[in-house]
């Protein structure tokens, strides 16, 4: 996994060295269970695309059906989640008001506290996400805050499914948002120097 987090490092700052681009942690991923890193490169004057790249690795709860015995377990696994962005104000400098229309692909084994003998046990999910956001770039530094709405289709082990309290529900639509925190390469700032 480690290596894979590494790849995806030298890959995203490769991409971010030859464009107007900006890369960006998740700054609210911690809270639940995984690490993110997203990369997003403006295409023209109202338009930027991207995608975020979350690491996933947390202790969960998973519910037994009919006589399976419910039971912690540690999941481990990668959600890739490609977007594009509408700045109705241009996208000059990637700062301002945005609308995001992406979609994700998740995969992650699980690890049970008291194995059961049933093979290997795995989540998988896909979906959507539509969010408006405000980003804003001073300087370098880029500050993004974003809220909205995603609908997921989550694939459970046969005999689990995972327990969430409340928030957020196991299936179906959700409030998503959060704040990413990053940096801006200006391919224009580069070629301007001596």
């Amino acid at each position: 996994m480690n290596k894979f987090v590494i790849s995806c490092i030298l890959l995203l700052g490769g991409v971010a060295a030859h464009a107007q681009t900006a890369l960006k942690i998740n700054a609210t991923d911690p809270l639940l269970g995984r690490c993110g890193l997203s990369v997003e490169r403006r295409l023209n004057d109202a338009f930027a695309a991207g995608a975020e790249v979350d690491v996933l690795s947390r202790e969960v709860f998973l519910e037994g059906s009919s006589w399976f015995i419910s039971q912690h377990a540690m999941k481990r696994g990668i959600v890739a989640e490609p977007f594009v962005r509408w700045y109705p104000a241009g996208a000059e400098d990637l700062s301002g008001v945005y609308a995001s229309l992406g979609g994700f692909f998740g995969f992650a084994n699980y690890t049970l506290d008291e194995p059961d003998q049933l093979g290997r046990h795995t989540w998988s999910a896909n979906g959507t996400s539509l969010h408006l956001g405000w980003q804003k770039c001073l300087g370098r530094l880029a500050l993004d805050l974003f809220m909205g709405t995603t609908w997921a289709n989550d694939r459970y082990p046969s005999v689990y499914v995972e327990a969430t309290a409340l928030y957020p529900p196991p299936q179906g639509l959700r409030a998503s948002g959060g704040l990413r925190l990053g940096w801006v390469f200006k391919a224009a700032e580069a070629a301007s120097k001596p």
